[in-house]
């Protein structure tokens, strides 16, 4: 959550919607309003789609973090053995790469990628507009 002067700013995943738009009496169309912001399916997603699957599956190869026996949870099921954008988003978003899915992403973004996170970039807009 981010707060910005008296109202708080929330970035959730999909799943979490029809709950976030209940507890504020809304529907889910109208949770901007709110300033609640929904990662499609989740931020995850959004990341891997924004950089790209395999160029996110290099990043993970060749970080510290991550282990070969780690990298070898991640299926492998796309076009002459690449990682799909799903296959390198479910292995981030498992609880224990969870963190250096993130690490490893934020350190190769690019201002256009970064932009395309569209859950974040709408945060952003919001709280610290141009």
């Amino acid at each position: 959550m981010f707060q910005s002067s008296s109202r708080t700013s929330q970035l959730i995943d999909e799943d979490a919607e029809d709950d976030a738009a209940a507890r504020r009496g809304v529907d889910r169309a109208d949770l901007p309003n709110e300033s609640i912001w929904v990662s499609r399916a989740d931020l995850e997603d959004e990341y891997v789609r924004a950089i790209g699957g395999e160029a996110m599956w290099q990043a993970l190869n060749a970080s510290p973090m991550i282990s070969r026996n780690e990298l070898s949870n991640c299926e492998q099921t796309g076009p002459g053995g690449t990682h799909t954008d799903e296959e390198v988003a479910a292995f981030c978003r498992r609880g224990r790469y969870k963190v250096k899915g993130a690490l490893v992403a934020s350190r190769i973004l690019t201002e256009t990628q970064a932009r395309q996170i569209s859950s974040v970039e709408s945060l952003l807009s919001e709280v610290a507009p141009a």
